[in-house]
């Protein structure tokens, strides 16, 4: 019985395979996606991740074949492309939160020090 729970919550949690994707949103089924199918991807993304794309951009940029839509190694590079910009945001965003959390730090002390001693100013933490 737990078995089963363990494998129904595998299955449920999984995520297609960016094949069976792209399947799925290439709605007429022609091998690419066009700018209305690429909307709804677009559309989905930035639901899940805060990311927008603009899918004619998207289009101009990783149309190699020039057919005006985009077929599966395109998808791949330009999901590679946001990928990979993705994680120059976190990193980004990994380093605006060390600098708050620096910042939370010197804010302690100056009110740990404000208690003792307030003839110290912010600026000399810094």
């Amino acid at each position: 019985m737990l078995n089963q729970a363990a494998e129904s919550t595998s299955t449920a949690n999984s995520r297609p395979s960016p094949e069976e994707m792209f399947k799925k949103l290439d709605s007429d089924s022609n091998g690419s996606l066009n700018k209305t199918e690429l909307d709804v991807w677009a559309k989905d993304f930035a639901s899940m991740t805060g990311q927008t794309v603009e899918t004619t951009n998207a289009i101009s940029t990783n149309d190699t074949n020039g057919d005006g839509a985009l077929n599966k190694t395109e998808m791949d590079t330009m999901m590679k492309t946001l990928h990979d910009k993705s994680g120059a945001n976190a990193d980004q965003a990994i380093s605006s939160n060390d600098q708050i959390s620096q910042l939370k730090q010197l804010l302690e002390q100056y009110t740990a020090q404000q208690s003792t001693d307030s003839s110290k100013s912010l600026t000399s933490y810094i």
